[in-house]
């Protein structure tokens, strides 16, 4: 069973790089410095504290803060944008929005993934640990 899932995640892998090789999206194009700024500097200060003061561990962190800092960007990103009301603003504002909240998801697996190693992985290791 393991190996049907490693040989189809493998194949959604080269499928999916052929097929962004085929189009004009360049790597530059996934790169927004504010939007890293804006998910990585909670992060980080999250982390430290967390890590510092209570019984968490820096994946857990990152499992459990990644993507709710990235929705929390979208959700500020968006209410900037409906202040402004232009359409023109709301076109060109769209993939900066999808991508701090990629970023917030790549957080979140990367701490998952950092986790797989020990077993009993669940929702109940997102509750904080006691001070």
């Amino acid at each position: 069973m393991q190996d049907w899932k490693k040989i189809s995640g493998t194949a959604l892998t080269v499928v999916s790089l052929y097929f962004w090789w085929l189009s004009d999206i360049g790597v530059a194009s996934l790169v927004d410095p504010i939007s890293l700024v804006v998910v990585i500097a909670p992060l980080a200060a999250a982390t430290f504290f967390l890590t510092r003061f209570s019984n968490t561990k820096w994946p857990q962190a990152f499992w459990c803060l990644g993507l709710p800092l990235g929705l929390i960007g979208t959700t500020i990103g968006l209410m900037n944008m409906s202040a402004n009301m232009d359409p023109e603003a709301f076109i060109s504002a769209w993939p900066i929005l999808l991508i701090i909240t990629l970023y917030g998801a790549l957080i979140s697996a990367i701490g998952y993934f950092s986790l797989s190693d020990q077993q009993g992985i669940s929702a109940e290791s997102c509750k904080p640990s006691p001070l």
